[in-house]
């Protein structure tokens, strides 16, 4: 209980303390090897990214709630560890198909058995990709014949990265120099 009243207390003070607070609803599900239109799963619920910045935009402070302090997410038997995990925050309301509307990481089933880092590419304080990675060598195990979904958010561990901008190739300098 005493978790739930600090998550409801950040919720509250958040947007006080800090100048840019963004929340995003995070799924997760499992794509078979030889994915086709027919057998890829819908995503799965698992929770809550909170991204907030400090007024200058200077220090990011991501946290993951999930998505009731008392259940877990269900568990379901994914597929066999050959296929593909995925992550996805929502990044528009409503219940949107338009993958505009999502960002979406993809790591090897296999490297469920360890925990998984999620980093968070930022432009300043704008969200503009994520990617998952095994958070250690031992997040591997190919010895394993199935995965499951993870059951809560314990396995994942959040870090905000840099992002620049690329800068677009100006064709007419290029095509000065061929001349």
């Amino acid at each position: 209980m005493t978790s739930f009243f600090s998550v409801l207390f950040f919720l509250l003070i958040s947007p006080f303390v800090f100048a840019n607070t963004l929340q995003y609803k995070l799924h997760h599900r499992f794509v078979p090897l030889q994915a086709s239109a027919k057998s890829s799963s819908s995503f799965s619920p698992l929770g809550h990214l909170i991204v907030s910045s400090a007024e200058d935009g200077s220090s990011f402070n991501p946290q993951i709630i999930p998505l009731s302090t008392t259940s877990q997410v269900e568990s379901r038997k994914a597929g066999d560890r050959t296929g593909w995990y995925q992550v996805a925050l929502q990044v528009k309301e409503g219940e949107s198909d338009d993958d505009r509307d999502w960002l979406i990481a993809t790591t090897r089933a296999s490297y469920l058995a360890g925990p998984l880092l999620i980093k968070l590419h930022m432009e300043g304080t704008q969200l503009v990709s994520l990617s998952v990675h095994p958070l250690t060598s031992q997040s591997y195990d190919d010895t394993l014949s199935t995965v499951s979904l993870p059951q809560d958010i314990s396995i994942f561990q959040l870090a905000v990265m840099n992002s620049q901008k690329t800068r677009p190739l100006v064709l007419s300098q290029f095509n000065s120099r061929k001349q």
